[in-house]
């Protein structure tokens, strides 16, 4: 089930904040506004069990941020699946469906097709986004990756065969840095 929203023209409300930042700049639609929805430092909480961490983010790293997905996962599609607003905070769960075409978590770029589910709770203040909390099929992610690593037909270099690929994106898997949202 996708929900259809359409940003206000002037949103005021945390929720039409949010509903707007989404379809404008997390879409990838348009990156580059980023500050007309975020405050000048926002912490985003990054949540999962293994290392829970905040990072730090300036409208123009988000910017970048999005930009980075754009090269990883193309023009990828973005679905808000869910939205509910409470005072500041709003939480929101997305799919995002994409192509491997960029490396990942060590994988190499396969043109096969990923799909990422996320939930994010965001909090607004004075009208901007100011912090928020990620949570993301990581897993999930993994294991498609790996599922791709070893469908995929193009080689790691010449004459490595697909069997060799996925023998050598594994063992660079266990090795792999955090990929952060």
């Amino acid at each position: 089930m996708n929900i259809m929203i359409r940003p206000e023209a002037d949103p005021k409300t945390p929720k039409e904040i949010v509903a707007a930042f989404l379809l404008e700049v997390r879409s990838g639609r348009h990156p580059e506004r980023a500050s007309l929805y975020l405050a000048g430092s926002v912490a985003a909480h990054q949540v999962n069990s293994e290392n829970p961490e905040v990072v730090y983010r300036t409208p123009q790293d988000y910017s970048a941020h999005v930009e980075e997905f754009q090269r990883y996962f193309g023009q990828f599609e973005f679905d808000i699946v869910e939205m509910i607003a409470e005072g500041d905070k709003v939480y929101v769960r997305w799919t995002q469906r994409g192509r491997h075409l960029d490396e990942v978590d060590r994988f190499l770029a396969t043109g096969l097709p990923l799909i990422e589910y996320t939930s994010v709770v965001y909090r607004v203040e004075h009208g901007r986004i100011c912090e928020y909390w990620l949570q993301t099929d990581r897993m999930g992610m993994q294991r498609q990756l790996e599922a791709n690593a070893r469908n995929s037909a193009m080689p790691v270099s010449a004459g490595s065969s697909v069997v060799e690929k996925s023998r050598l994106q594994m063992q660079l898997a266990r090795k792999r840095l955090p990929f952060t949202y």
